[in-house]
């Protein structure tokens, strides 16, 4: 074998060692630069979420504000339709006919502000982003009306009123940044009247959600 086949094959080898090593720094250069990119891209915008609750269904639109890296600010306006206190729906064996009893028709609309906070945004790709989130806002309650007679409703009845309410819970986003992203949350909500409205004064509840940021 000649030197140049010799050299020839000894640079080959070296390459072939270096490969893995050579790959590897590559690739974590690619995903410092993915992190870095992916929260640069990531901007505030409009939105909106569902959210079933253990008292009702909401409905709403949101707002998002970047604050700082990983950090949003969030301002949401919702509409939250409430099952009534001991509300129960039976099933006709006949005819299969559903029938709501014990209903209440209460409306409340409630108006958020809140932080959310990303997490592990240095180990885990811009696609997938974890959070915590906190806030407080006031809540509009209307009872319209219920299926009890009026007269078993309790004597401290307000039929219009504002509270404040507070709220925390975790989710996470998806969706590569800079494009639509979608997001699932689980919260609680902390909700109580200083009057009765219908049957209860108490709303707490916990919500499972989807939302949607343009």
């Amino acid at each position: 074998m000649n030197t140049f086949l010799k050299n020839l094959l000894c640079i080959a080898l070296v390459l072939i060692a270096i490969q893995p090593a050579w790959a590897q720094v590559e690739e974590e250069n690619e995903e410092e630069d993915y992190y870095t990119s992916g929260d640069e891209k990531i901007k505030g915008g409009w939105g909106f979420n569902i959210q079933v609750s253990s008292i009702g269904f909401v409905l709403g639109g949101l707002y998002s504000q970047k604050l700082m890296p990983g950090t949003m600010l969030n301002y949401s306006l919702d509409l939250l339709w409430v099952n009534g206190k001991n509300e129960q729906q039976t099933q006709n064996p006949i005819n299969g006919e559903i029938t709501t009893i014990n209903g209440e028709s209460i409306l409340m609309i409630p108006m958020e502000v809140a932080i959310k906070k990303r997490l592990f945004a240095g180990t885990m790709s811009s696609d997938l982003r974890p959070f915590v989130t906190a806030g407080a806002g006031v809540v509009y309650g209307w009872f319209i009306d219920t299926q009890s007679p009026r007269s078993f409703l309790p004597a401290d009845q307000k039929k219009e009123q504002f509270t404040p309410t507070f709220l925390a819970g975790i989710g996470t986003d998806i969706g590569r940044p800079g494009g639509v992203g979608y997001g699932l949350d689980v919260k609680y909500q902390y909700l109580r009247f200083a009057h009765y409205l219908g049957e209860r004064k108490k709303f707490d509840n916990i919500q499972v959600g989807f939302h949607v940021n343009f």
